[in-house]
C-alpha cells in the first residue's frame, strides 16, 4: 500500500509540475505577443509621423512656390502652373494627418499636426513676402516641436 501512495504522489507531483510549466509558458508567450504588438504599433506610429512630416514639407514647398508664381504672374493662386500639384499635396497632407490621428493617442501630437496643415494652407492668403517667410519658418519650427513631442511619447511607452 505504501508503494501505491508513493506512486500516486509521484504521478501527482509530475502532473502539477507539468501544469505549472504549461501555465508559465503560456504567460510568457502572452507577454511576448503583447511586446511584439506594442513594437508593431510603435513602428506604425513612427512611419505615420515620418510620412506626415515629409508630406507637410512638400506641401509647404509647393505653397511657397505657388505664392511666388502667383505674385510674379499677377494671377490668383488657384490659376498658377503649380496649383494642380498643390491640390494633390494638400490632399496627401490631410491623408497623412488622418493616419497620424488614427494611430496616435497623444492629443498634443495630433492637434499639433492639424495646426501645421492649417498653417500651411493659409500661406496663399498672406500679403507680403516677409509674412510668408516668417510663417514658413514657423511651420518648420512647429513641426520640429511636434516631432520632439512624438519622440517623447514613444519613449514613454517603452519605459
Amino acid at each position: 500500500m505504501t508503494s501505491l501512495w508513493i506512486a500516486i504522489i509521484g504521478i501527482l507531483g509530475t502532473l502539477s509540475a507539468s501544469l505549472s510549466t504549461q501555465l508559465l509558458h503560456a504567460r510568457a508567450e502572452d507577454r511576448r505577443s503583447l511586446a511584439e504588438e506594442q513594437r508593431r504599433i510603435s513602428d506604425l506610429r513612427r512611419e505615420a509621423l515620418a510620412e506626415f512630416a515629409d508630406t507637410l514639407m512638400s506641401y509647404r514647398r509647393a505653397q511657397l512656390q505657388n505664392w511666388y508664381e502667383a505674385r510674379a504672374q499677377g494671377v490668383d493662386a488657384d490659376h498658377t502652373a503649380v496649383a494642380f500639384e498643390l491640390r494633390e499635396l494638400r490632399a496627401s497632407a490631410w491623408s497623412a494627418l488622418y493616419r497620424v490621428q488614427l494611430l496616435w493617442r497623444d492629443k498634443a501630437v495630433v492637434e499639433g499636426a492639424r495646426t501645421l496643415v492649417d498653417a500651411v494652407t493659409t500661406f496663399k492668403a498672406l500679403a507680403d513676402q516677409k509674412a510668408l517667410g516668417d510663417s514658413a519658418d514657423q511651420v518648420r519650427e512647429e513641426l520640429s516641436i511636434v516631432m520632439d513631442r512624438a519622440r517623447e511619447s514613444l519613449l514613454s511607452l517603452v519605459e
